[in-house]
């Protein structure tokens, strides 16, 4: 048999070469490329405002970081609480159907602007961080009524404001106008998908104390025995108003590090709601004469109720 010619030693070395090249990861963002593809989609889809979905807003690297570094400047030419100024006041002019949503004053409120887009434009370059602010900026805003049009015009209002002080290159301007819709898209995604989670809150904190659920009573059941039901709720009323004072129903010793209750069947009363029963075991634990336990219990009942305002929240 004759050795194997040259020509054949080269085609198997072609072979394994061409083999090899099928599994090598190629260097300098060649593989990397197809990824750039797809960020450059994603940035070119939120040149409008998507509040269908909220995702990661994965935009390329290099135009994150010069989105950071012009803004950054634009920044510095300006002064922050100057720019602050400038875009509040693009964004008050630009919607008067909206002015009456600015409630905190203007010099507090521009800052607050300025603060969370800074913030986020911050963090383009990290989309898992970004879409956490995003969530926690637009779970502050229940109270409001968040419309794909309205962002747009702010969206709109702002990047003029902006860049009649400060040019953009057209890949910046790219991305800012990416950053501004998805920010606006993603507050009116959270206050349309989580407003139930508020909803399930106020309703189960009714629940717990009793409350109406605005739902009509049948007429037909509400005259069935209001004579006893009026005793019961005398009843409990009593019991509690009793019990608050740490009076005789029921009464708390403690010897040895034990706790005892003594008080006859007749006597003990169910707690009923979410305040009877903390106002209960304050009584059990020998608190009944504290006024701190129904402050807490009073503030609470606000912040429940208020959970979906962000100004009475935060008061």
């Amino acid at each position: 048999m004759s050795s194997p010619s040259a020509s054949d030693s080269s085609k198997d070395t072609d072979y394994l070469v061409g083999d090899e090249d099928v599994a090598f990861v190629p260097e300098d963002g060649e593989d990397e490329n197809g990824e750039e593809d797809f960020m450059d989609e994603c940035l070119q889809k939120y040149q409008t405002v998507q509040e269908d979905i909220f995702e990661e807003l994965r935009m390329p690297l290099d135009t994150a970081r010069a989105l950071k570094k012009a803004w950054a400047e634009f920044l510095d030419v300006q002064g922050f609480e100057a720019a602050a100024d400038v875009i509040y006041s693009a964004c008050f002019d630009a919607a008067p159907s909206l002015q009456g949503l600015f409630k905190t004053p203007r010099s507090l409120m521009s800052l607050r602007l300025m603060q969370g887009i800074t913030s986020i434009i911050n963090l383009s370059d990290n989309p898992p961080a970004m879409k956490a602010a995003c969530e926690a900026l637009g779970s502050r805003h229940f109270d409001r009524d968040p419309q794909a049009a309205r962002v747009m015009i702010l969206q709109e209002a702002m990047m003029n404001a902006v860049e009649e002080i400060f040019h953009f290159s057209p890949r910046v301007r790219c991305g800012l106008i990416a950053v501004l819709n998805y920010i606006g898209g993603a507050n009116c995604y959270i206050t349309r998908e989580y407003s139930d989670r508020i909803k399930l809150i106020h309703n189960s904190w009714r629940v717990a104390n009793n409350k109406i659920l605005g739902l009509e009573e049948d007429p037909s059941q509400a005259s069935e025995a209001p004579d006893a039901r009026t005793a019961s709720t005398r009843s409990t009323e009593s019991s509690f108003r009793d019990l608050s004072k740490f009076g005789s129903p029921v009464k708390a010793s403690r010897s040895d590090s034990t706790l005892t209750m003594s008080a006859t069947p007749t006597e003990m009363k169910v707690p009923a709601s979410f305040k009877e029963m903390f106002s209960f075991n304050s009584a059990v634990m020998g608190c009944g004469q504290s006024k701190w336990m129904h402050l807490i219990l009073d503030q609470f009942d606000d912040i429940v109720v208020h959970a979906a305002d962000s100004y009475r929240l935060q008061e």
